[in-house]
């Protein structure tokens, strides 16, 4: 039951597309800060083992977090899904399965990070998979529109931060 709703939630393409994108952006990027709140205020992620970002340019960093990151990551996401599909037909698990990889190789960066990505490259994969169906670059869109979304506050915080 609650898979069909998730199912049906992510995977309807009969609304507005940017009705879909804002909806999916706060889908995203609530739970993604909840969770780094979470872990920041247990004292699992620190300054120490976070993301570092050696970019100092505040206009350089938005570009790169908020416009380069979402195109690229999408198209290597695109490219994972499609190599998963060989595995799986079904569209959660194919999402679930580039989530993990996903976090995985954030984690790579800074350990702690996979944990705060995965959710949100979760919701990125179902979109790109939901609004494929209708057509590739609509898939590609929509998923680089709420990956920049997801990114765009903490961007703000990282460029702007004394």
């Amino acid at each position: 039951m609650i898979t069909r709703r998730i199912y049906l939630f992510f995977f309807d393409t009969e609304i507005p597309m940017g009705r879909y994108i804002v909806r999916s952006g706060v889908v995203s990027l609530v739970p993604s800060l909840l969770i780094g709140a979470a872990l920041a205020g247990t004292g699992i992620l620190t300054e120490e083992n976070a993301p570092q970002n050696n970019l100092n340019d505040p206009a350089v960093i938005l570009f790169a977090f908020v416009v380069f990151a979402p195109i690229f990551e999408s198209f290597v996401m695109a490219a994972g899904l499609y190599v998963f599909s060989f595995l799986t037909r079904r569209p959660l698990r194919l999402a679930a399965m580039s989530a993990v990889v996903w976090g995985l190789l954030h984690s790579l960066i800074a350990p702690i990070w996979g944990l705060t990505i995965a959710w949100p490259f979760f919701v990125f994969s179902c979109a790109y998979l939901a609004w494929r169906r209708r057509a590739w670059w609509r898939g590609m869109a929509v998923a680089i529109s709420i990956h920049a979304f997801q990114n765009f506050f903490p961007s703000l915080i990282v460029a702007f931060a004394p």
